[in-house]
């Protein structure tokens, strides 16, 4: 053994991947009691039984080193202008999540850390499909635009979270079937696929189908075009086929007197949404244009940060620019930086490097894009934590000359 790991019987090495695959499926399900525990225990369990990191080349440490500047300057210089009830509380719950799973990675094996996303994202799927049968079925409302109904906490959360972690969902199942050589993983992600089209519709999420086709094009440009027009024409058959059936399904349902015992009760969504404003605003494309020139101007006003928009929204839906509106153009400058990981990957990808896996990259495109549209770190932050996920994942692949999964193009 090597640094200072010791030697540990196998069956019990083997346990701490296993705690971390359970942290890494409670941090996709968004459960503190689950992640906290497995990820406390089952981390310096990992550290202690393998001693020295697997991938700690620079091109691994540097993204995770600019992710720490990052937080660290949006946080001490914006300290005071989050609206988080309890800054200190947020800040360390959001700081543990970006940090301690991307940290992780130096410490799994190429076939562990493909595991750990898998178990991530079988996390984000239950936390979509719980607020989506629980609205539907239960609360039996026909739409969950605007606000969807999360059982195990009793809060209303806004639906633009759900929306855009299905477009995550759905891109992940997509680039899996494409990429993948099994034809299992291809039937599974054209079956979840197919299955996140109604979710989507469910939703009323507009911006799904945007991240849907931008999905294609980089699909169509780095893989078989054959495979990618049969994913999704198979997947979108699948899901008009569903659609046919599920009047009469939920209509048994409604019928059925089973739901009864479980209907909460005293539930009433807020008028204006979680955040108040218009409904009919929130969510529109000419909106996000209108919040996202408001916030340019601000950034040139107040170049250290301290304001939000004048009205309609509390936030600009733009990570970059809510970035700057918080903690000033510090922040926004290290955020920058780091976001030049996803170029120097698609510079290598262009060039060719059978170290860097094509699927990441585009997933770490996907990202960005809704991140360019959503509130991250005062909102959903697992997409700030799944994109540096990815973009460490392929680093790590580069410097330790490892052939990366999903990697055939």
């Amino acid at each position: 053994m090597t640094g200072l790991s010791l030697e540990l019987p196998e069956r019990v090495a083997s346990a701490a991947p296993a705690l971390v695959y359970l942290g890494f499926f409670g941090l996709g399900l968004n459960l503190y009691w689950v992640y906290l525990p497995a990820l406390v225990i089952g981390i310096p369990w990992l550290l202690v039984s393998r001693g020295k990191a697997y991938a700690s080349g620079s091109e691994t440490v540097y993204p995770i080193v600019g992710l720490l500047f990052y937080l660290f300057s949006l946080f001490s210089l914006g300290w005071s202008n989050f609206l988080w009830e309890s800054t200190l509380k947020s800040v360390l719950v959001v700081t543990f999540c970006l940090t301690i799973p991307v940290m992780t990675i130096l410490w799994l094996k190429p076939v562990e850390l493909r595991n750990a996303f898998a178990f991530y994202f079988s996390g984000v799927a239950c936390f979509i499909l719980s607020g989506v049968l629980y609205t539907s079925l239960v609360l039996g409302l026909e739409s969950g635009r605007g606000n969807v109904w999360l059982p195990w906490k009793s809060i209303y959360v806004n639906s633009p979270e759900f929306a855009n972690l299905t477009a995550l969902a759905a891109a992940a199942a997509v680039i899996t079937g494409v990429a993948s050589k099994s034809r299992i993983i291809l039937f599974v992600s054209v079956l979840f696929f197919g299955g996140s089209w109604g979710i989507a519709a469910f939703w009323d999420a507009r911006s799904f189908y945007v991240v849907m086709a931008l999905t294609f094009a980089l699909l169509m440009f780095c893989y078989q075009w054959r495979k990618v027009v049969l994913v999704y024409c198979l997947s979108i058959l699948l899901y008009f086929v569903a659609s046919y059936f599920s009047d009469v399904i939920l209509s048994l349902f409604n019928e059925s007197a089973m739901l009864a015992p479980h209907l909460p009760g005293g539930i009433e969504a807020p008028a204006g949404g979680v955040h108040g404003g218009d409904p009919q605003l929130r969510g529109s494309f000419f909106l996000r244009f209108y919040l996202w020139a408001e916030g340019v101007q601000g950034l040139v006003t107040y170049p250290m940060g301290g304001y939000r928009p004048a009205d309609i929204s509390v936030w600009f839906h733009n990570l970059w620019l809510d970035t700057a509106s918080t903690s000033g153009l510090i922040p926004l400058a290290f955020l920058l930086v780091l976001n030049s990981g996803t170029l120097i990957q698609i510079i290598l990808v262009l060039k060719g490097a059978k170290t860097v896996s094509p699927a990441l990259v585009i997933f770490q495109i996907i990202v960005l894009a809704i991140m360019f549209q959503d509130v991250v770190i005062e909102g959903n932050f697992r997409l700030m934590a799944i994109y540096m996920l990815a973009m460490v994942a392929n680093f790590y692949f580069y410097s330790s000359d490892v052939r990366p999964f999903f990697s055939e193009k």
